[in-house]
């Protein structure tokens, strides 16, 4: 079928009312981002850097991430239409490839835009570590949620509820853990690209360390979204 599902999932995503729902929480981004400088006559670059720290790469993407696994596969899991692509001669595993290169794909660009963009306009001197950041931040959470999607009903909320207890409270209650977070993976990776002047540290996590998360989480996100669909295939024929 060659790049077919990537199509189908391509077309799925920018049908209707589905792109504004994916660019909202990126464009609110960059609205407040704007909002903040008109409003203070300008950002100062430690407040710009934590404002895309905290909550670009910590709720904006992984967010924007999530709206994009639940529309690019987690509906089709839900309403079961996924079964008739599976029933193609195409593989399990060339179907999954091809909707979380879309997936992944779009969710890096959004992730790009929106940590980039709203560190251009507050006036950050390290735009291309948020661009990084932005970019790795929504490869990982797509894999992440792309699985997410296949395994439970309502992944918005399982989501969310992801974000908020893991990566916003109990990490920062326990710095030790980082190690097991998506965010400060992505933040680790960008710090390499960041001047060594630079003010605010992002993470005190290690650059290997973050490439070992970030690695995990998509051969993880990977192997557990086609175990998924194998068993959805299974459960089909019996």
């Amino acid at each position: 079928m060659g790049m077919t599902i990537a199509t189908m999932t391509w077309r799925s995503l920018s049908r209707g009312w589905r792109p504004l729902l994916l660019v909202a929480l990126p464009l609110g981004g960059l609205a407040l981002a704007l909002l903040l400088r008109v409003a203070s006559g300008g950002v100062d670059e430690v407040m710009a850097d934590q404002i895309v720290r905290d909550l670009a790469t910590g709720v904006i993407v992984p967010l924007a991430a999530l709206l994009v696994a639940v529309n690019g596969i987690g509906n089709e899991v839900d309403d079961s239409s996924v079964l008739h692509i599976l029933a193609t001669p195409t593989s399990r595993a060339s179907i999954l490839l091809q909707k979380m290169l879309v997936i992944c794909g779009v969710s890096v660009l959004l992730g790009a835009l929106t940590c980039g963009g709203m560190a251009l306009i507050m006036g950050s001197r390290e735009t291309t570590s948020w661009l990084v950041a932005g970019a790795v931040s929504g490869l990982a959470y797509g894999a992440v949620f792309t699985a997410l999607s296949t395994w439970v009903k309502h992944a918005v909320i399982i989501g969310a509820l992801y974000l908020v207890l893991w990566e916003g409270m109990l990490i920062g209650l326990a710095p030790r853990a980082r190690f097991l977070s998506l965010h400060h993976g992505a933040l680790a990776v960008a710090e390499k690209f960041r001047d060594t002047r630079a003010m605010v540290d992002l993470t005190d996590l290690s650059t290997i360390g973050g490439v070992m998360v970030l690695g995990i989480a998509l051969v993880a996100g990977f192997l557990l979204a086609w175990w998924a669909l194998s068993r959805m295939r299974l459960a089909k024929s019996s």
